[in-house]
């Protein structure tokens, strides 16, 4: 019983990391392409924003919002990986 309160634990603070740091991703995204977001995707938000910013294509983005992009999906790939 023990052990399944360890691994049960375990999990739900693993959980609770990940989503933290996704939550970290979104708003690095939000503050460094905000003016990108405002010029080039009004009115979007979220995942639908981030789909617009890398269509627009990155000559039209700065160098800390590509950064912010980057960093954002490898935080989704690991979400989906579960590491």
């Amino acid at each position: 019983m023990k052990l399944l309160t360890i691994v049960v634990a375990a999990s739900v603070l693993a959980t609770t990391a990940i989503q933290a740091q996704q939550s970290g991703s979104e708003s690095q995204v939000q503050q460094a392409c905000s003016g990108e977001m405002q010029s080039l995707c009004p009115g979007k938000t979220g995942e639908d924003a981030v789909n617009c910013l890398k269509a627009a294509g990155s000559d039209k983005i700065s160098a800390n919002c590509k950064t912010a992009l980057q960093n954002a999906e490898q935080g989704r790939t690991r979400k989906r990986r579960g590491t």
